[in-house]
């Protein structure tokens, strides 16, 4: 019987912003009041390290590892006044952690896979944050251009080993 309310903590640099204005526009339509509290990048901070927000609107995560549920959800990466961690959900879960510890010192693939599976089924059990975008990245270049490669973790074009070919 009451309304649905929320209020997200925007920092002034996050670029997430846009994102989050109309996740508000959607979420007005069905009953749900999302405020967005938008403050200075070190009002932010501090207030991350304590914990004191509801939501975040954060930026985007992303690795070339496996490790990526590890960094985003394990309980030693949450965010203090002495460590700077990712995990902003503030999710402390025996069960996953233990999961992802143990992935993380297996070489076996199909082990791997096992692990992974169970520690995302148990974030689905869990929901500690809802994903609003996935970042993509589109470039083109001329077919003379040779050589591009790309960061694996953040899908960047890498130009140090890019030539010119004008046969």
């Amino acid at each position: 019987g009451q309304p649905l309310r929320a209020t997200a903590l925007v920092s002034d640099a996050q670029p997430t912003r846009n994102t989050l204005v109309a996740v508000q526009a959607d979420l007005k339509r069905v009953g749900f009041e999302l405020t967005l509290e938008q403050v200075p990048t070190n009002v932010a901070t501090a207030r991350r390290q304590t914990g004191d927000y509801q939501l975040l609107g954060s930026g985007y995560w992303h690795t070339n590892t496996p490790d990526g549920l590890f960094i985003v959800y394990d309980s030693r990466n949450i965010t203090s006044a002495r460590f700077s961690g990712q995990n902003s959900s503030r999710l402390h879960d025996a069960k996953l952690d233990a999961l992802l510890d143990r992935a993380r010192t297996s070489h076996d693939p199909a082990e791997l896979g096992r692990l992974y599976s169970q520690a995302q089924q148990r974030l689905t059990e869990l929901v500690p944050a809802v994903p609003v975008y996935e970042n993509h990245s589109i470039m083109a270049w001329h077919q003379d251009v040779k050589n591009v490669v790309f960061d694996t973790s953040h899908n960047m074009p890498l130009f140090t080993t890019v030539w010119l070919d004008r046969r």
